[in-house]
């Protein structure tokens, strides 16, 4: 396995970079140096001692007009900048710049009812590399690309397919921590997904996860992991107003409920009935359905006949399924 980069600089590098591909935006700063820049004006150096022969200069005093120039600015601790390592250096327009290589890890429902939307997320990061000078390492949906460059910094991307299940998304992200050496992983999809690889990720903490499309409020919401970050809304988002719409717009004073089995929809549906029941409404039946369900006949049965209105939180494949019976 890859040996590991110094925690501290190549976490900024890699939210930075990422946050970058995600939004496909155009790459570099805004202009200003990152090193620390001399003064304007030098300082008035002190008159020197009436002597033949001067005493050396004290550490207060700027540095001799004929000493090379560092590059590093002329602060006395630009050592100490970790702007100043030796991973970063200033290029001719005063921008800074990185050398070495991040490796990027994607991980997506590729199989089972959420494949079809996997396909298109994996789409969408590829899309942003090769607009960085990416190739694609292959036209399968799991191959990677190589070859791109932000801020002068190598990038490859490695993909893993998951299922929406929780063990199998955490076994694909292990083997592009532990085997590909990833130092980012975006994802995965589906909700459990989220909540299962917050837990594995957390004992690596020089590794970044940046949320994919996970909209379970317990992945930053409880027990937050320190190297998890979330740019997307949760379940409960989605679905605020929606009671409260359904009660004083529409009138409705008796609903059901049918969700897929796990945590996204749990936020879905939880959001809706706290409105709905608040303001006086009833629920009738909860109904919960396991994920890849083919036969929909005895959840259908289960759906009072005398309610207003059923709300309804399936997604994928399976959604497509339910209506159809």
């Amino acid at each position: 396995m890859r040996q590991r980069k110094p925690t501290g600089v190549w976490r900024l590098l890699g939210v930075l970079v990422t946050l970058l591909l995600i939004a496909a935006a155009c790459g570099g700063g805004d202009g200003e140096d990152a090193t620390t820049q001399a003064p304007a004006t030098a300082p008035e150096p002190a008159p020197a001692p009436v002597t033949p022969e001067p005493p050396a200069p004290p550490a207060t005093e700027s540095a001799p007009a004929d000493a090379e120039p560092t590059g590093e600015g002329a602060s006395d601790d630009a050592g100490d900048d970790p702007a100043a390592s030796d991973d970063v250096t200033a290029t001719d327009d005063g921008a800074a710049d990185a050398t070495g290589s991040i490796t990027i890890g994607a991980i997506s429902t590729l199989d089972g009812p959420f494949a079809a939307l996997g396909d298109f997320s994996m789409h969408g990061v590829k899309l942003a590399l090769l607009e960085y000078g990416g190739e694609l390492d292959g036209t399968d949906t799991r191959d990677g690309v190589t070859g791109a460059s932000v801020a002068g910094l190598d990038i490859e991307l490695v993909i893993e397919g998951s299922d929406a299940t929780p063990d199998v998304a955490v076994e694909a992200t292990r083997r592009m921590v532990e085997q590909d050496g990833a130092d980012i992983i975006i994802g995965p999809l589906s909700g459990d997904e989220g909540l299962a690889l917050k837990d594995y990720i957390r004992d690596f903490p020089e590794v970044t996860l940046v949320n994919g499309t996970s909209a379970s409020q317990d992945l930053t919401l409880r027990d937050p992991a320190p190297n998890v970050f979330r740019f997307g809304g949760d379940g409960a988002m989605w679905t605020f107003g929606v009671g409260t719409y359904a009660y004083e717009e529409l009138g409705y004073r008796t609903i059901a409920t049918v969700a897929e089995d796990y945590s996204y929809p749990y936020d879905q549906v939880g959001a809706v009935l706290t409105e709905f029941c608040a303001l006086g409404g009833t629920v009738a039946e909860r109904i919960w359905v396991p994920l890849g369900t083919q036969d929909y006949s005895s959840f259908v049965a289960q759906i009072p006949d005398d309610v207003d209105a059923v709300f309804f939180a399936m997604g994928g494949t399976d959604a497509i399924n339910f209506v159809k019976q």
